[in-house]
């Protein structure tokens, strides 16, 4: 148990494979910075500014689970935090896309009611096991749910 730097509420953090994710992270990067690049030169150039900013993105992207809400915390340049009442997640939608399938990895999208199908309120990358992570915030989810239900309703 970890407390949550968003609300110090008290949050089991959820497990990411941080050099797995890195190694995707990687992967994208050589995948769109490849095709233009002839000369080993321009490799080294265009790929050094990316080091620091790949590298430290999979170090800071983090998830925590609280009895009442989702976080997430990410990024390098633009930092973002975020969190979701756990009363407001509709679906948790597992992807895995070559990429991601190539590092062993999955992708969660936590959708929620205002956001619709486009775009997820959170993406959790760099999870090894899905099905439990998301049969977890489900179960908190449920749980909530009964604990703000009123007796007799």
């Amino acid at each position: 148990m970890e407390t949550s730097p968003l609300n110090h509420e008290t949050a089991e953090e959820i497990e990411i494979d941080r050099s797995a994710l890195l190694t995707y992270y990687w992967r994208l990067t050589f995948l769109f910075l490849l095709p233009p690049m002839t000369p080993i030169g321009l490799f080294f150039l265009l790929v050094g500014p990316w080091y620091y900013p790949v590298c430290t993105s999979a170090t800071r992207y983090r998830s925590w689970l609280s009895p009442r809400t989702l976080f997430s915390k990410s990024g390098v340049f633009f930092r973002s935090e975020k969190s979701v009442p756990l009363d407001r997640i509709t679906d948790i939608v597992i992807k895995q896309g070559p990429v991601l399938r190539h590092s062993g990895l999955h992708a969660l999208y936590i959708q929620t009611a205002g956001m619709g199908d486009q775009m997820p309120e959170i993406c959790l990358y760099g999870i090894r096991n899905p099905t439990e992570i998301r049969n977890r915030i489900l179960e908190a989810r449920d749980r909530f749910l009964k604990s703000k239900t009123p007796i007799g309703a």
